[in-house]
C-alpha cells in the first residue's frame, strides 16, 4: 500500500490514520446499552438516542456526543474486540438549527420577512408510548410556555417556559411515570393560546 485517499462530504476532523492487518475468520456480534449521551450544546441526550423512532439529537461541527456504554464482553482466547457505532437519523449545520436553554430545537434560519404563524401541531405519534414529539410555531418574539394537563385539569409538567425568538419549534414529552389515559398540553405565547388533546396508552 502506497497511498490513501479520503475524501469527506461532511465538515470532520482527522486525529490519527492507522493501518494494521487484519484476518477475520468468524466473529460474535453484542449490542451494548447506552449508559449516558452528553451533547456539549443541548445537555444529557440520552433518552433521544435510545430508539430510532422519533427521538434524535442534532450534531453539527461545533458539536460533541460523549458515548458510555455498559461492556461485559470478554473476547474468546486469540479473538480481538472491535467496536461499531451505528447512526441513523438526522444531522444538521451549525447556520439552520440550535438549542435554547432549555435544550429546545429551534430555528436559527435569518429570514427578511417573518414567515411564521402561530400554530400548535398535534403531537405525534398519537397515541404515544411512552414518548411523543410536539411541533409549534410563534410569529412573535415572546414568553412562551408549554405545559401538560391531566383530565381534571392538574398540571403535570411544564416543558418549555423561556423568552423563545419567532420560529419553529420541537419538545419531547415523556409520558414514563404516568399512567394511560387523555392529557392535554397547552402553548401560551404572548396573547396566543391554543390547547390539544393527547393519548398515552401503555
Amino acid at each position: 500500500m502506497n497511498s490513501i485517499d479520503v475524501n469527506f462530504t461532511n465538515d470532520y476532523e482527522v486525529t490519527y490514520f492507522s493501518t494494521v492487518p487484519i484476518h477475520y475468520y468468524g466473529f460474535t456480534q453484542t449490542v451494548l446499552d447506552l449508559v449516558s449521551a452528553e451533547n456539549n450544546a443541548a445537555g444529557d441526550v440520552t433518552l433521544r438516542l435510545s430508539s430510532r423512532d422519533q427521538d434524535y439529537t442534532y450534531l453539527d461541527s461545533t458539536c460533541v456526543i460523549t458515548l458510555r456504554f455498559q461492556d461485559d464482553t470478554h473476547p474468546e482466547q486469540g479473538m480481538i474486540r472491535d467496536y461499531v457505532i451505528e447512526f441513523n437519523g438526522h444531522y444538521t449545520i451549525q447556520d439552520d438549527l440550535g438549542f435554547d436553554g432549555n435544550n429546545v430545537l429551534y430555528n436559527l434560519t435569518d429570514k427578511t420577512e417573518n414567515p411564521y404563524s402561530y400554530k400548535l401541531d398535534q403531537n405525534y405519534p398519537n397515541p404515544f408510548n411512552p414518548k411523543t414529539l410536539i411541533e409549534y410555531n410563534i410569529s412573535k418574539d415572546a414568553n412562551t410556555s408549554i405545559k401538560v394537563y391531566n383530565l381534571l385539569g392538574q398540571l403535570l409538567e411544564i416543558l418549555v417556559n423561556s423568552y423563545q425568538k419567532a420560529g419553529e419549534y420541537k419538545v419531547i414529552f415523556n409520558g414514563e411515570i404516568y399512567p394511560s389515559g387523555v392529557y392535554f398540553y397547552k402553548l401560551e405565547s404572548g396573547d396566543f393560546v391554543e390547547t390539544r388533546k393527547m393519548v398515552l396508552i401503555k
